[in-house]
């Protein structure tokens, strides 16, 4: 069995995790399976018990060995929570942005915070609750940062990467068929802003979101049950700039 999937919260962590360092912790690594091990795929229900009703789809599932069913999970877990995570943001985006501005127009202040908003509270609810479930990582950048740490298996991550941008893709297409505006996805410079600026704004905004991630949900503490919050927060900070 892998590690538990309670990645970021445990109110009852003792007064030693508050500061513990990242070896102290398991893997990254999520599952939603039973808390019974089932490395070999074998049945977990006892048959003989009054009351057991066989299932056809939940006996053979249950089949399978524990390490390939937890990767389906998490990346099929990654593909839904990465899909609703930038679906309702692509919306409110649009429907902020139904006046199409001109090449070098400065953009309203409002509509880019209402997207931002959209963004860092489709961010703060969709890891509310997929993290039980897949770890919440729900971007490639994230999911890098924790293969880095040696937090996710190499495999799982290359998996959990390609559903990510299929989510998004998927998300996009959506969201452009379901409302009439044009769906405007693009990150320009400001006047005045270069090529090099705007790469060193976006390491450092990034840097931020991945810092939140790591210090609120990754290291155990006592307020780590709120830490999707904490990364909502973050992403609506750097949505913002």
């Amino acid at each position: 069995m892998e590690s538990s999937p309670n990645q970021y919260a445990d109110i009852n962590a003792g007064p030693d995790q508050d500061h513990a360092p990242l070896d102290n912790y398991p893997s990254y690594s999520t599952t939603i399976v039973s808390s019974n091990s089932n490395p070999t795929g074998s049945p977990k229900y006892d048959t003989s018990r009054p009351g057991y009703r066989p299932s056809f789809i939940r006996d053979r599932i249950n089949r399978i060995p524990d390490p390939i069913r937890n990767g389906i999970v998490a990346t099929t877990g990654e593909f839904v929570g990465t899909f609703l995570f930038l679906f309702y943001p692509f919306a409110s985006g649009i429907i902020a942005n139904e006046v199409v501005l001109e090449p070098g127009e400065v953009g309203d202040p409002t509509a880019l915070l209402y997207t931002s908003l959209g963004f860092g509270v489709s961010l703060a609810v969709n890891v509310w609750l997929f993290f039980r479930v897949t770890g919440g990582m729900l971007n490639p950048v994230v999911t890098l940062a924790l293969y880095l740490l040696g937090l996710v298996p190499p495999i799982r991550a290359v998996f959990v990467v390609f559903a990510q941008f299929i989510g998004g893709i998927a998300a996009a297409g959506l969201a452009s068929v379901l409302f009439p505006n044009p769906l405007t996805v693009g990150t320009r410079l400001a006047n005045g802003v270069s090529i090099v600026q705007g790469l060193f704004i976006e390491v450092f905004l990034t840097a931020l979101l991945v810092l939140a991630i790591i210090m609120l949900a990754v290291v155990k503490h006592k307020a780590t049950f709120i830490a999707p919050l904490g990364i909502g927060l973050a992403f609506f900070l750097a949505e913002l700039v």
